[in-house]
């Protein structure tokens, strides 16, 4: 498989990036007896091109003294492609990870390294089955491309009895998707069944009540040691669709969850995994980070979108929307949700990075924080979302509002 990666060093890049092959393959071993030729052939890296690309910043010094026969050449940054022949069309995200990504970072000569792009099956296979057809039985479903998320807040653990009045509250004033918050953790005083059950039961009432469709989903990011019972309850309960963070779980949570329950939509969520990808020269392209998880079988997945509170550029989002939605033969679509202070006066922003495109919009603050409560602020996000009128300036703009101290 191929893997791209964005590199910094004050030394050669095409040396730093054969270190770097080196490093993550069997390419270093010797002729020593007990290592067969075809053993060491089936586990070496080429680095198949080193391009001249401008540096970023933020990089960090070289501590160490530079290798023999190396001299310093001054910051220098390139585009470096490395085929590794130990990673297969079969190989599952921990694989692929721990040989692209795993020390490489850690290198000495290495100033700045960032994978942001890996080649992935064309098929799919039991660790890369890609999502269900969620996005256009969502599309057929509601008779529309535009959707309401709204995450129960105030996030952290709250009485059954209080999540389901917020969940009612929320549908029943036009919330389509209605979600446990990311950060509605177990309480030991607090069943979660039991919320799962209770929300999942004020949501149904809004069904019979409105006519409309609505989906709850129900989060499950927890151990992975209480991760079964969780869907298990999750289930039982009522819910249609599970939130995990595979950050935090397992990268590969998703692709477990496919084989669970393999026609339930799972959504997933960055919280922690921008520890790796946040600053532009380290870690994990977000981007990639997501179309990972697509191919993993992600149904949606929350995205920290522009013209809010998160700090990413409209560039930045875009790739992001590409990543879940970006046609890709035998792979279907993963809805996005975008979110970050999301509210009636972003969404046409929002919608024009994209306007083809299916996706949802996350609305916490503009939902449960609105002066007549939450019904009226999942009714006017319906309302901007069935009336979206797409702004003739931007999008690289920011919105001219300020809440709460953000330009949205």
């Amino acid at each position: 498989m191929r893997a791209t990666y964005y590199l910094e060093s004050c030394l050669n890049t095409r040396f730093v990036a054969e270190q770097i092959a080196r490093e993550q393959s069997g390419g270093h071993s010797r002729s020593w007896g007990g290592i067969s030729n075809r053993s060491r052939e089936a586990n070496k890296a080429f680095v198949v091109s080193v391009d001249t690309v401008e540096a970023r910043g933020n990089s960090l010094p070289l501590y160490h003294a530079r290798p023999v026969n190396q001299t310093f050449v001054g910051r220098s940054a390139a585009r470096v492609v490395i085929d590794y022949e130990n990673l297969t069309p079969d190989s599952g995200i921990v694989e692929i990870l721990n040989v692209a990504l795993g020390e490489c970072q850690h290198l000495a000569v290495v100033s700045a390294l960032r994978l942001e792009d890996i080649s992935l099956p064309v098929e799919p296979n039991p660790k890369f089955q890609g999502p269900p057809n969620f996005v256009d039985r969502l599309v057929a479903d509601f008779g529309r491309r535009s959707f309401v998320c709204a995450p129960i807040k105030p996030s952290g653990p709250l009485e059954p009895s209080e999540a389901a009045y917020l969940a009612y509250e929320a549908a029943l004033g036009g919330a389509d998707i209605i979600k446990d918050d990311e950060l509605s953790a177990t309480h030991p005083e607090f069943d979660y069944a039991k919320r799962y059950r209770m929300v999942s039961a004020a949501i149904s009432r809004t069904k019979n009540e409105t006519g409309e469709s609505k989906r709850y989903v129900a989060n499950v990011i927890c151990p992975m040691v209480d991760l079964e019972k969780r869907i298990e309850a999750a289930m039982e309960c009522g819910a249609d669709m599970l939130l995990v963070a595979p950050a935090l779980q397992g990268q590969d949570v998703v692709s477990f969850l496919r084989t669970r329950v393999p026609e339930t939509p799972i959504i997933v969520h960055g919280t922690y995994q921008t520890v790796a990808s946040r600053l532009e020269s380290y870690g994990l392209s977000l981007a990639l980070w997501l179309k990972i998880q697509r191919y993993a079988g992600a149904s949606a997945a929350v995205l920290p979108s522009t013209f809010g509170s998160f700090g990413y550029s409209p560039t930045e989002t875009s790739s992001f929307l590409e990543a879940c939605a970006n046609p890709i033969e035998r792979f279907n679509q993963c809805l996005p949700l975008h979110s970050g202070s999301v509210s009636p006066a972003t969404i046409p922003y929002l919608h024009k990075l994209s306007p083809g495109l299916p996706a949802g919009y996350t609305a916490g603050s503009a939902i449960f924080d609105h002066p007549e409560g939450p019904r009226t602020g999942a009714r006017a996000m319906r309302t901007a979302v069935d009336h979206i009128k797409v702004p003739t300036d931007g999008p690289n703009i920011w919105v001219p509002i300020v809440e709460d101290g953000y330009a949205i």
